[in-house]
C-alpha cells in the first residue's frame, strides 16, 4: 500500500472515531476536527494532482508543442510564461522530480519528492548508479536518510561525483581586479578612491 493510501486510511479511521465520540467532546469541537482533517485530505489530493500534471507535461514533452526549446531548461522557461509567479517555484520542484523519474524510468510518485530532488547534488551521469545502489539498500524504505548514506558510500568508493559548486572569488582575485581598475583611473578618481580607502580603514579600527 502506498504511503498516501495509508494516510487516507488513517484519516478515514480518524473520522470514524470522531463519529463514535460520546459526551466527552461537544459537537462544535468535533466539527472543527472534521473540517481540519478534510482540509488536509484536500491539500494532499491537490498536491498529488498538480505533481501528476507536471509529470505528464514533462514526460509527454508537451512544451515542445509551444515552440519552446528541448530539455528541462526549455520546459522551465515555457512554464514560466504560463504559470503564475506565486506558483512557479513549487511547480519547478515538481518538474525537477519528474525529470529524475523520467530519466531513471521510475514509476511516478513511488519515491518521495525530497529524495528525488537530492539527485541534483550529483552528476546526472551517476544517477543510475545511485538509484541502483539506493534500491539495494532501501529494501522498501525509500527515505532521504538511506539516500544520503548510499551517496556517502559511493563517494567514498569514488563511483560518483558531486556537482561542482560555483567557485567563490577569493581575496587574490579581488586584489587583481582592483589593480586592473586602478590602472584605468585618472588622477582625480584616484584621489577620491584614496579618501574612500582611508575612511574604510578607519571604520575597521
Amino acid at each position: 500500500m502506498k504511503k498516501n493510501d495509508t494516510n487516507r486510511s488513517e484519516v478515514s479511521t480518524g473520522l470514524a472515531t470522531i463519529e463514535q465520540i460520546n459526551g466527552a467532546s461537544d459537537s462544535d469541537e468535533n466539527s472543527d476536527v472534521e473540517r481540519a482533517i478534510r482540509a488536509m485530505e484536500k491539500i494532499n489530493d491537490v498536491a498529488e494532482s498538480v505533481r501528476k500534471e507536471v509529470y505528464d507535461f514533462y514526460k509527454g514533452k508537451l512544451w515542445l508543442c509551444l515552440n519552446s526549446k528541448p530539455g528541462i531548461k526549455g520546459c522551465r522557461a515555457c512554464l514560466k510564461m504560463y504559470i503564475a509567479s506565486s506558483n512557479y517555484s513549487s511547480v519547478c520542484r515538481y518538474l525537477q522530480a519528474a525529470a529524475v523519474e523520467v530519466q531513471l524510468d521510475i514509476k511516478h510518485s513511488v519515491i518521495p519528492l525530497t529524495v528525488l530532488l537530492q539527485f541534483y547534488k550529483y552528476c546526472d551521469g551517476d544517477w543510475q548508479t545511485i538509484y541502483k545502489r539506493f534500491l539495494e539498500r532501501s529494501k522498501g524504505a525509500k527515505s532521504k536518510k538511506i539516500f544520503d548514506q548510499t551517496c556517502t558510500e559511493l563517494l567514498a568508493q569514488k563511483e560518483i561525483k558531486m556537482v561542482r559548486a560555483k567557485r567563490e572569488p577569493n581575496s587574490v582575485d579581488n586584489l587583481k581586479k582592483a589593480r586592473e581598475l586602478v590602472s584605468l583611473m585618472g588622477q582625480g578618481e584616484l584621489r577620491k578612491l584614496s579618501l574612500i580607502i582611508k575612511q574604510s580603514l578607519k571604520d575597521l579600527d
